[in-house]
């Protein structure tokens, strides 16, 4: 109801400052057509669900103040890969975000925001997913998740400052992404890229720790470069495809990652005070209430932690093709900038 009455006042006002007549006949006749207006819209079930409530009016403002800023910065982006192409190649790819908008009005007006930024075009909405086109990497920033995510942990805890990237992480940059840290934590969703973590952490002295979630368990793991075992002790080879349960086949309890994470925390503020991590591997069954500790040592024979063999950070041994855990599709990373003519593949399908 409350959206009816703020469609009704932002109808009555649009009239009035529109028409300026104050004649009791005419403002008679404004009536009606706003009465009009809203019994229509009624009748066509959209009132309740894309009109404008007034009480989202401020967000509203501060929103479209942002935009523009992103506007601006986006207009010198698309500036200085024309001017500069070698400096600023141009690498037209698509890449799906998540709009995480819980009405159709806060999704078309995130649809249409990213649009209105050069550089990128919203090209299709799938539930609550957006396929969109960036017309460089730089234009893909502002619209993946990273930064968006960065904005939300910075409303939670405005005093730590964040450093959001947006890339694939793979052999060929995740060295330079935890050149400087002290501590990382594992948030995949795929095992290729944590036997890339752990070979990046291990011949960098990094400690690490592991989370991984399936149906209703979950697995914790701190490791330690220096003493202990390794990823590759727990599991010494990836899986073949198949052989695994994933979420895909098994889905995912949604109280299990907040748990995983949870103590992944705890573990990670172990470490960063100089206190000694959980031993082994951790593993917590909320749904049979079930916390084991499994001891693991370190294998006499383990190619990563022992004999200083880091195969993963080779990118012929890493795949370009993973399967993206829920999503029903499968991201490929091409070795180096490619330009795919969509159309085209699609008549030879």
């Amino acid at each position: 109801m409350k959206h009816t009455i703020s469609l009704a006042v932002l109808l009555g006002a649009l009239w009035w400052v529109l028409s300026g007549y104050a004649q009791p006949l005419l403002l008679g006749l404004g009536a009606f057509s706003v009465g009009f207006t809203l019994w229509l819209a009624r009748r066509m079930d959209v009132v309740d669900h894309e009109s404008h409530p007034i009480h989202i009016s401020w967000p509203l403002a501060r929103f479209w103040m942002r935009l523009l800023r992103e506007i601006a910065v986006s207009n010198l982006q698309v500036i200085a890969a024309i001017l500069s192409p070698r400096r600023h190649p141009i690498h037209p790819h698509f890449l799906r975000v998540r709009t995480r908008q819980e009405s159709a009005l806060g999704q078309v007006l995130l649809a249409n925001s990213i649009t209105l930024t050069p550089g990128t075009v919203t090209v299709q909405q799938t539930g609550d997913e957006l396929l969109v086109h960036a017309l460089t990497t730089a234009s893909a920033q502002g619209v993946r998740e990273g930064p968006l995510d960065a904005r939300k942990l910075a409303r939670i805890n405005s005093s730590i400052a964040l450093d959001a990237i947006v890339a694939d992480a793979g052999p060929d940059n995740i060295e330079e992404f935890i050149r400087d840290v002290d501590l990382v934590l594992d948030g995949t969703d795929n095992a290729e890229t944590r036997y890339v973590i752990n070979d990046a952490c291990l011949k960098r002295g990094i400690p690490w720790i592991y989370g991984g979630v399936v149906g209703v368990r979950g697995l914790v793991m701190s490791i330690m470069p220096a003493a202990g075992p390794c990823f590759r002790c727990l599991y010494p080879e990836p899986p073949a495809p198949g052989n695994m349960p994933t979420c895909d086949t098994l889905g995912v309890l949604a109280t299990v990652p907040s748990l995983v994470a949870a103590l992944q925390t705890t573990e990670a503020l172990k470490i960063l005070a100089g206190a000694t991590p959980t031993p082994g591997v951790l593993s917590v069954d909320p749904w049979q209430m079930q916390f084991q500790a499994i001891d693991l040592k370190r294998r006499d024979d383990c190619p990563a932690c022992v004999r200083r063999e880091y195969a993963f950070l080779d990118q012929g041994r890493t795949s370009r093709a993973l399967r993206l855990c829920g999503r029903d599709m499968v991201q490929i990373s091409p070795p180096e900038p490619t330009h795919i003519d969509l159309e085209a593949l699609q008549r030879t399908l």
